[in-house]
């Protein structure tokens, strides 16, 4: 997840409110179990739908039919075709790498033989939801789908938020999936749209990341004009004087890959590049500095982080060349300190000198 920067100073006008400054929490955190790719959405349930454009015989043979959890009578409620369109895992769910989440949840440890504790604090900069390569079925997908429980039966807090010096968090959320209560109260699914239909075709390597603002998500002082399900207003328990109000921010669901998908010389190039090789604070970079960085990665044959040999830099600049960064650079271009040789800190000197975005 990419929180974009923020500027402390933003305003924004609501009513007869305007100029307002808008207000960020100290920690904004939700449980997250899974993030999928969904292609269409139902138009009465307005419920993700997985597999939408597959002939009827290649749904029934990838599996419509839910993955029962392995402890207790449960109910299934990830259909395989689901479970084949998940792009990022909780790591608590799949503790044994067998690819399997129906047996996860954030409460229920008599039903669920793994129960998601841990939290992903919108707040924290970069996010430690990091990068794992998932396998997808090729196809058009419009939305990016967040799944925050299964069934939450014994109704574990959801959502917290901290904020305007309170001492403790406040908690919210928590009512099982059987309960009348609508979000954000019960276990939901956030879909997000992109703003254009990601293609996934077979090879492809794709990283989605989700995108958000923190600013106007608190209010130290509502206006009155907070209401739910967007809102969520409390009084805090150290200071029952003051009423504060706290919203997720919207997040939106932002595509990158390589624009070198054909002729023999590219088509090696996304998998010399891994990204799932890339550090997870980098995940939210500028994609050609992203490819840049992997330019270097794969000319290093040892690791060293040090550039030193011809081939090395024969390496470099071939791969340079092409993804049309410093095309025309020279050995000398990034040797700042003239010693012959090259590190990786005055490789990243030189990308940023070039004026290279990250």
């Amino acid at each position: 997840m990419c929180r974009s920067n923020s500027s402390a100073a933003a305003t924004e006008n609501e009513g007869n409110k305007t100029g307002f400054l808008l207000e960020e929490p100290e920690s904004l955190r939700f449980k997250l179990l899974a993030v999928y790719l969904a292609e269409e959405l139902n138009q009465t349930t307005q419920g993700p739908i997985y597999g939408a454009h597959l002939p009827e015989n290649a749904v029934k043979l990838e599996g419509q039919a839910p993955m029962k959890p392995r402890a207790g009578p449960a109910v299934g409620l990830i259909s395989a075709t689901q479970n084949a369109r998940r792009i990022w895992t909780n790591p608590a769910c799949d503790i044994d790498g067998d690819g399997i989440i129906s047996d996860c949840d954030i409460s229920a440890s008599w039903k669920y033989s793994r129960v998601v504790s841990n939290w992903v604090d919108l707040v924290q900069d970069p996010n430690p939801t990091n990068p794992v390569r998932h396998n997808v079925p090729a196809g058009t997908y419009r939305f990016a789908v967040l799944q925050t429980c299964l069934q939450n039966l014994d109704s574990a807090t959801m959502y917290e938020v901290q904020g305007a010096d309170m001492g403790t968090r406040h908690a919210w959320g928590g009512a099982n999936a059987t309960s009348p209560l609508k979000w954000p109260n019960k276990c939901f699914h956030l879909t997000r749209p992109f703003a254009t239909p990601l293609v996934v075709e077979h090879g492809d390597e794709v990283v989605v990341t989700l995108s958000y603002s923190l600013p106007g998500s608190f209010r130290s002082l509502p206006f009155g004009s907070e209401h739910r399900p967007d809102w969520e207003c409390f009084v805090p328990v150290d200071d029952p004087d003051r009423r504060h109000c706290a919203r997720l921010p919207a997040i939106t669901p932002v595509v990158h890959r390589s624009k070198y998908r054909s002729g023999n010389e590219d088509a090696g190039l996304i998998e010399d590049f891994s990204l799932s090789m890339m550090p997870p604070s980098t995940m939210c970079y500028d994609w050609r500095y992203l490819q840049a960085i992997g330019a270097f990665q794969m000319a290093d044959y040892d690791g060293s982080n040090l550039l030193i040999y011809g081939n090395e830099f024969d390496v470099l600049f071939r791969s340079l060349r092409r993804i049309g960064v410093g095309i025309d650079a020279t050995r000398g271009e990034l040797d700042s300190d003239g010693d012959s040789r090259v590190t990786y800190e005055e490789y990243v000197g030189w990308l940023t000198r070039i004026g290279l975005p990250t």
